[in-house]
């Protein structure tokens, strides 16, 4: 019998999402004045304005909308009070949310509840409360700093932040799979997460989140890494080197201990941030037999070639000046840079996309 793949299986599946959609109720609190307007509106990613459900007035601290009918795909909303900022994140997936609104000198915060997904929202914000406060804390330092070594320490503290902060939202997600919540991080989150578990939790989103686009792609995408997933056999490439030779990853896989392919670009900011540890680690394991093969989704080939020397990279380079669109990164399903895979002598696949402390562990360890 031959196996399903995931994206029919996802499309399967949403033939069961019903084109009706669902009734919810919100009960509210809030201090601001009495008479404030509270717009409930949809929330619209990539859009200026969101569209308006309904609205209310705050009466005696209290505000509500009963009944409100959203379609099928239309979970996720966002409250605005007396025109000004929206609040956090309210799923519409039926039953009664209960918000808790506040807006004092400490600033305004939130807290939402009484609905799955609403309920695991509210669980993950508290989580994360004291890394966005630190997140905000440094972007204002980093915009106020005027010396650039200090800009760039406030830039790695912000990044290693980010990757706490992200850490945290995966795991939520992974707990709350079945939820609205699962659906709006995963487009985000599904960069820096493994394909197994992106797998596990697109078959357990509900049922009419698995219609959007977004979530389409990413299955696609899981689809075209599984034959290069840790614990498969390489698959073998043919680019250029900067000086217009052709060669192949197989020239590289075996005849050292570890090969490193690491995806990157001139104009990758991020890349460029992790290339100085990138260097220090060849330094490091090279003799011991770690070879770094850097593939470059660049255009434009000067750039590629200064972007080399500039940051003071001694190992093999290949592209095919192909942008996005580059064969390698479609072959290995590589949807962010900068992106690694970790190659044995064997040409086994031993692990992708890993950077920073968590690259060099694992190459110290294989290379005991």
């Amino acid at each position: 019998m031959k196996q399903i793949s995931l994206t029919l299986l996802l499309a399967l599946a949403s033939l069961g999402a019903i084109a009706q959609g669902v009734t919810t109720t919100v009960l509210g609190t809030a201090n601001y004045p009495e008479g404030t307007q509270v717009k409930l509106s949809l929330f619209e990613p990539y859009q200026r304005d969101n569209t308006a459900i309904d609205s209310t007035v705050v009466k005696d601290g209290k505000f509500e909308f009963r009944n409100v009918e959203t379609k099928a795909g239309q979970h996720i909303a966002v409250l605005y009070f007396g025109g000004q900022g929206g609040s956090d994140f309210i799923f519409l997936e039926g039953g009664t949310v209960n918000v808790k609104c506040n807006d004092d000198t400490a600033g305004q915060y939130y807290e939402v509840g009484g609905t799955p997904s609403n309920d695991a929202f509210n669980a993950m914000r508290q989580d994360i409360k004291q890394v966005a406060f630190a997140l905000h804390k440094i972007a204002e330092e980093y915009e106020a700093a005027s010396d650039e070594a200090v800009k760039k320490t406030f830039q790695k503290e912000y990044i290693a932040l980010q990757e706490v902060q992200d850490s945290i939202m995966r795991i939520h997600v992974l707990r709350n799979p079945n939820t609205y919540l699962a659906a709006f991080l995963l487009p985000q989150l599904f960069y820096n997460m493994p394909a197994d578990e992106i797998e596990k939790v697109l078959v357990q989103l509900p049922a009419d989140s698995k219609d959007d686009a977004r979530i389409k792609r990413i299955a696609e995408q899981v689809e075209r890494q599984k034959p290069t997933l840790p614990g498969k056999t390489y698959l073998d490439f043919e680019l250029n080197t900067p000086g217009g030779k052709k060669v192949k990853l197989s020239d590289y896989v075996g005849r050292h201990k570890l090969v490193l392919v690491d995806f990157w670009a001139s104009w990758c900011g991020p890349c460029r941030a992790d290339m100085p540890e990138v260097v220090q680690l060849y330094k490091t394991y090279k003799k011991i037999g770690l070879e770094i093969v850097g593939v470059s989704l660049d255009n434009k080939a000067d750039a590629w070639q200064k972007a080399i020397g500039d940051l003071g990279i001694t190992w093999p380079q290949m592209s095919d000046l192909q942008g996005w669109k580059c064969a390698a990164a479609t072959l290995y399903g590589v949807n962010s840079i900068p992106a690694t895979v970790l190659i044995g002598k064997d040409g086994v696949i031993v692990d992708r996309n890993l950077r920073g402390d968590k690259l060099k562990q694992k190459v110290a360890d294989l290379l005991k």
